[in-house]
């Protein structure tokens, strides 16, 4: 590990609000030590789950050394779909997110992920904690069916869809559709939307109208950006908003360790009244 990138781990654990700051780190430290020698594949807990994975860094790095890394998130996801639902979880990696929705079973989870190798292992860990209710699809979502071009570095969780004149060392071909049709092929239609697709996001959107209207929350990777805001502000859906567990309110202000942003749709607070919404 170069010193640039323990310096960031370093960061993510003093900016984590809710994990022990001592221990995050001794978890670092012996995390760095297993990949010295020690075999994979390894397991780590993660909420009522477990997350497997046979090289490190990337996700199970973060749980490792985090828990639920993307704490207020990953508790938002469980407070929405408290009585179930439909969970759509774009750019699933691993599964890390399916995982965490699927616990509730009478939540249905739609998992999409195009890398071959990260679908792998999201089937993988969909099979180790014996969730029938994933169903797991190797396509990307985006405006259009078709096929696009998107880097190929094994699962690595920034694998993303090349745009227009850019390049990469390693590429693949991959299926994509619209999310739309995605959802209607497998007649389930999204309580909650999740999207962490590298930049892609805008394009995701731009095919997922109906489950937009359908859902009550959508949580977006950098989702201050005005491509993203303009797109929601015209299919109803209110926000930037960042959720804060511990104080069951959404605010417009970002946690110290920023998290995705969560829009809402207009059913939003008769579904959730428990959580506030537009704290500062």
């Amino acid at each position: 590990m170069s010193m640039r990138q323990f310096a960031n781990s370093l960061s993510i654990i003093q900016r984590n609000e809710h994990t022990n700051r001592a221990a995050a780190l001794v978890r670092h430290l012996l995390w760095q030590a297993r990949k010295l020698g020690s075999p994979w594949p390894i397991r780590r807990r993660l909420s009522r789950s477990v997350l497997m994975d046979d090289e490190p860094g990337g996700v199970i790095g973060l749980v490792n050394m985090l828990g639920l890394y993307d704490f207020n998130n990953m508790n938002f996801v469980q407070q929405v779909l408290g009585q179930g639902g439909v969970f759509v979880d774009v750019g699933a990696n691993i599964g890390a997110y399916t995982l965490i929705a699927s616990e509730n079973a009478a939540t249905t989870v739609i998992s999409l992920e195009p890398n071959p190798t990260a679908f792998r292992k999201l089937e993988r860990n969909v099979a180790l904690n014996m969730r029938r209710n994933v169903i797991p699809v190797n396509r990307a979502a985006s405006s259009r069916a078709g096929a696009l071009c998107m880097t190929n570095n094994g699962a690595d969780p920034t694998n993303r869809i090349l745009a227009e004149g850019d390049a990469a060392a390693r590429t693949i071909m991959v299926e994509v559709d619209m999310l739309d049709a995605i959802c209607r092929a497998h007649g389930a239609m999204p309580t909650l939307i999740k999207i962490d697709v590298e930049g892609h996001e805008p394009q995701v959107l731009e095919g997922a109208a109906e489950c937009l209207e359908a859902s009550i929350a959508c949580i977006v990777e950098n989702g201050d950006r005005r491509s993203v805001i303009d797109i929601m502000q015209m299919r109803g859906m209110r926000g930037p908003f960042y959720y804060r567990h511990r104080l069951g309110c959404l605010q417009t202000n970002p946690q110290p360790l920023a998290e995705d942003a969560v829009f809402i749709g207009p059913r939003f607070e008769a579904v959730l009244p428990n959580i506030r919404v537009g704290a500062g």
